[in-house]
Order: structure tokens, then C-alpha cells, then sequence
């Protein structure tokens, strides 16, 4: 396999890992369902999520993997931020909620949940992508012996 082929499949495999930990966080909105069926489903899915960021971290050979951990969950945080406004962007909108046969935030109701998960795994992908960021850069450059370069020390 190439190296393009492995980077590019890599992609592809956070990309769903991503949207898996998105749908993860969503369900943990939802407070309706019975707890036997909530825990069934999120087994479900954080296992295929697990499943797909593994297999994306082996095909790059686990190099920065806390980066790219860290960045699947800051993304997956940022996509339902973004579709909770979304969501309340539409919401204000007197003709769509006229569409709408039901009331559409019924099935949502555990906000403190969500917002904890969601919260929680913005905090982990920012410690994880923090983390790495000493191995990579210029952390990197003064740990093998290279020179950094140096820093503007002149006053204005």
C-alpha cells in the first residue's frame, strides 16, 4: 500500500471516527429512552468509533496518535456545537416550527449530560493534541540537537 493511499485512508477512518463520537455525544442529549437501551446503543457505537480510530492510527503506524485522537474529539465537539446552533437557528423560525408536526426537542431533554460528554471530550482532544504538540515542532528540532530558532529578544 502506498504512503498516499495509507494517509488518505487514514483520513477517511478519523473522519468516521469523528462522526461516530459526534453520534456518541448527540444520544447523550437524548433522556427519553430507557437506560438499558441508552447503555446498548452507546456500547454500540463507541465500540465501532474505537474500532475506526484504531484502525486509522495503524494505518499512519501510531505515530502522533495523541494528536490525532486529540483532533478527532476537538472535531467531533465543534460539529455538535455547531448543529446545536443550528438546530436553534431553525427553532427560532415561525414557519419551520409550524412544519413541524411535533414538538422537535421532546426526544432531547438531557441537556446537563450532553453538555457534560460534549464538554468532557472537547477538554481530553485539547489535553491530547496539546500533548503531542511538545514532540512535534519545535520541541522536536531542540530534542534531537538542531539549533531553534532563536528567540527576538530586542526591545521596542
Amino acid at each position: 500500500m502506498t504512503q498516499t493511499m495509507r494517509k488518505a485512508l487514514g483520513i477517511l477512518f478519523r473522519v468516521i471516527a469523528g462522526y461516530l463520537v459526534c453520534l456518541f455525544t448527540m444520544t447523550e442529549f437524548v433522556g427519553r429512552l430507557p437506560a438499558n437501551m441508552k447503555l446498548g446503543i452507546l456500547m454500540g457505537v463507541s465500540l465501532f468509533a474505537v474500532v475506526a480510530l484504531l484502525i486509522a492510527l495503524a494505518l499512519i503506524r501510531f505515530a502522533s496518535w495523541q494528536r490525532d485522537t486529540g483532533i478527532v474529539l476537538l472535531g467531533a465537539s465543534g460539529v455538535l456545537v455547531f448543529t446545536i446552533f443550528s438546530c436553534a437557528c431553525f427553532l427560532m423560525d415561525e414557519t419551520f416550527r409550524k412544519m413541524m408536526p411535533l414538538d422537535p426537542l421532546a426526544l432531547f431533554d438531557d441537556y446537563w449530560t450532553g453538555c457534560g460528554v460534549m464538554a468532557g471530550f472537547a477538554a481530553l482532544g485539547w489535553i491530547l493534541a496539546r500533548t503531542d504538540r511538545g514532540k512535534t515542532g519545535r520541541g522536536a528540532a531542540r530534542e534531537k540537537g538542531s539549533a531553534a530558532p532563536p528567540a527576538n529578544t530586542s526591545e521596542q
